[in-house]
């Protein structure tokens, strides 16, 4: 099915088959913003060792270790037991385990053959959960001597419990304490390839604030929702939220009730629309499919409020911006394996490459097709994170390989969905290729854009190698596992930035706080060549001096931002609009007071505690501008106080002026 394929795919989905288009659900504010505050921060930081800590002491409390068994195995450590209760056993011993030096130590001390098997042992152990046969060595290589004198030795210098004869167990939350660990790169390493992408974490942290940006000034509403509605009632009930594809509504019509249903999905739409993903596409220089991506880890991250119109939270958006950029994308990295409302793969299932079948039986409770799909997807990214977290870094990888080295973990992807609901398959039917597929839609997308890794091609364009970086530290939640060194511009250097006609120009990486600067005054207009474009906003500008900016105040930012003066254009543009603001001024649906002079104004201020708390400016000596919902309360002061104010009114009912007389009874 090529794209063209799909649109005609969208045009059949008539109302004659029961297809009907509805409003997307409305923006809604993020209800815990202190608990959106601290997750958010949680993922760009990665979540403080002592709480990982405490929570596997507490898990061990609960199993009731026996305090001979604790005593045992920290006097294995080499410490002599402290404490008389589980509970401080429990600690001290944990505490001990889970020192990260007293790992990295222990695990450089063993030969090399031992660490590539320990490496092996946590695809197997710790994230294998997934296998048909979770007791199969599934080794790289063969080893030179039996399965059992290793794990004896890893026990033996701490690095799991042993839990009985011949049985080991590594402890939860132990991987962001180990040394940087791979599996053996043998047989996954590829020939360097003949074309080379290298990942720039500094554009993609510039393309996000341009898109947060856009954000801040474009009214975006979300593309309406699709859905099918079952022509039978007991499918009704079963069928809830799926939408199949029109060639398969028609095969449904014939099935009967107690029969099984297979329901090949209609690939979804973007949740945005076209026209602002085309213009998004081509101002930021992304591919519509990683524009989308971008926009499900904002609203993943609380950044922007989910639903229609598209709306920034103003709270989460200002602790986002208020981070290293470093950090804004570690928190995106983090936050993409649990996103369960978009796969990288998408686009390729737009394109037919890819297909997927919902599985219902008669007999099974009412499942919501979203939720499942939803939770099928976080499952699917979570995997294929958690062992690729694994591979070499910083060395060419064959894709080929690696997918037929996941499928050994993950042998049918039915496995992944909840009650075995979704199955996934390439156009020919095959896991294996689909498996395939969407490796190279993660490595590609999402993977190389957010900077974990560099993509490689022959000379026809098709992926052959890829190389990782950092991943591991996302994954096992180090501190740090994104950093880009501070851009700072050399003070009196001008070959960073450039006037072009109604256009500024600017080469990355930018400091920080000129980008943030920029915003005030400047909208994303794209990418030319190697330069960033913005263009002057009046209206940006206009906001800038509102809130209290003057020709002068952006200037002498400018230079302490950039470390040089502004250009002479730029500052022109700053000046004249500085001197043409305020010549008017408008104040709709507010109240004026007036005074005869400024002394009865004064006295005015003195008197009445109304007049101060509805107050919201001078425009002259004698004129005072209130807020019109406190005009009564002020009149009955005034009057309480001897004066005998004049009050004028509109046609309406609402105070629009309130001048006082100047003489006082």
């Amino acid at each position: 099915m090529t794209r063209n394929h799909y649109e005609s795919l969208l045009q059949a989905a008539t109302p004659a088959l029961g297809y009907k288009l509805v409003p997307p659900p409305t923006s809604r504010a993020v209800s815990d913003k202190v608990a959106a505050k601290q997750n958010l921060l949680n993922l760009a930081r990665g979540i403080p060792k002592e709480v990982y800590l405490e929570l596997v002491i507490e898990r061990i409390i609960n199993e009731s270790w026996p305090v001979t068994v604790l005593r045992e195995e920290i006097e294995k450590l080499g410490v002599r037991p402290q404490g008389r209760t589980r509970a401080d056993l429990s600690r001290q011993l944990l505490t001990l385990f889970y020192d990260p030096g007293r790992l990295e130590l222990v695990f450089r001390g063993l030969d090399k053959e031992t660490q590539a098997f320990y490496a092996q042992l946590l695809l197997n152990l710790e994230l294998g959960p997934w296998k048909s046969d979770r007791d199969a060595g599934l080794l790289l290589r063969s080893l030179s001597q039996p399965i059992t004198t290793f794990t004896q030795r890893i026990v033996d210098v701490g690095l799991a419990f042993e839990t009985g004869p011949g049985q080991i167990s590594i402890p939860p939350y132990l991987l962001g304490n180990l040394p940087t660990i791979y599996v053996p790169s043998e047989l996954l390493a590829a020939q360097p390839p003949q074309r080379v992408e290298v990942s720039r974490l500094a554009y993609t942290a510039i393309q996000v604030q341009q898109f947060l940006s856009f954000v801040g000034t474009r009214q975006m509403a979300l593309r309406p929702v699709r859905q099918w509605v079952p022509p039978q009632d007991w499918q009704r009930t079963i069928l809830r939220d799926v939408v199949p594809t029109p060639e398969n509504v028609r095969s449904l019509s014939k099935i009967r009730q107690h029969e099984s249903l297979v329901v090949e999905v209609l690939p979804p739409e973007p949740v945005l629309m076209a026209a602002d993903l085309e213009v998004f596409s081509r101002t930021l220089g992304l591919p519509a499919a990683l524009v989308e991506t971008l926009y499900h880890l904002l609203v993943a991250l609380g950044v922007l409020r989910p639903g229609s119109p598209v709306q920034a939270e103003p709270a989460l958006l200002e602790l986002f911006v208020s981070l290293d950029p470093g950090e804004q994308l570690t928190a995106m990295a983090r936050a993409l394996p649990g996103l369960g409302v978009w796969g990288p793969c998408w686009q390729f299932w737009r394109d037919s490459h890819v297909r997927m079948q919902s599985h219902y039986r008669y007999y099974w409770d009412v499942i919501s097709y979203w939720e499942t799909a939803a939770q099928t997807f976080a499952n699917l990214n979570q995997v294929l994170f958690q062992y690729l977290a694994l591979l070499p870094h910083d060395l060419w990888l064959a894709p080929d390989v690696v997918a037929e080295f996941l499928s050994k973990f993950i042998p049918k992807g039915e496995v992944l969905s909840p009650y075995r609901l979704l199955q996934f398959h390439d156009g020919r039917g095959s896991w294996d290729g689909f498996l395939r597929l969407y490796l190279e839609a993660m490595v590609t997308g999402p993977l190389h854009w957010l900077g974990l890794c560099d993509v490689g091609s022959d000379f026809g364009g098709r992926l052959t190698a890829f190389r990782l970086h950092h991943l591991q530290d996302v994954v096992w939640q180090r501190e740090k596992a994104l950093s880009l060194p501070p851009t700072v511009w050399k003070e009196g250097e001008r070959d960073h930035w450039a006037w072009k006609g109604e256009q500024f120009l600017l080469r990355p990486p930018v400091p920080g706080p000129v980008m943030r600067l920029l915003q005030l005054w400047a909208d994303p207009a794209g990418i030319e060549m190697d330069w960033l474009v913005y263009r002057p906003s009046v209206q940006r500008l206009h906001a800038a001096f509102e809130s209290g900016e003057t020709s002068e105040t952006l200037a002498e930012r400018w230079l302490q931002s950039a470390g040089a003066a502004p250009p002479p254009e730029l500052l022109q543009w700053w000046q004249t609009w500085f001197q043409r603001y305020g010549h008017i001024r408008l104040y709709p649906n507010q109240a004026l007071l007036l005074a005869e002079d400024a002394l009865t104004l004064k006295e005015i201020q003195l008197a009445t505690s109304e007049l101060r708390e509805g107050f919201l400016g001078l425009i002259d000596a004698k004129t005072a501008l209130l807020r019109s919902g406190e005009v009564d309360r002020l009149l009955q002061q005034l009057k309480a106080r001897g004066y005998m104010p004049k009050e004028l009114r509109t046609s309406k009912s609402q105070a629009v002026a309130s001048p006082a007389d100047s003489e006082v009874e």
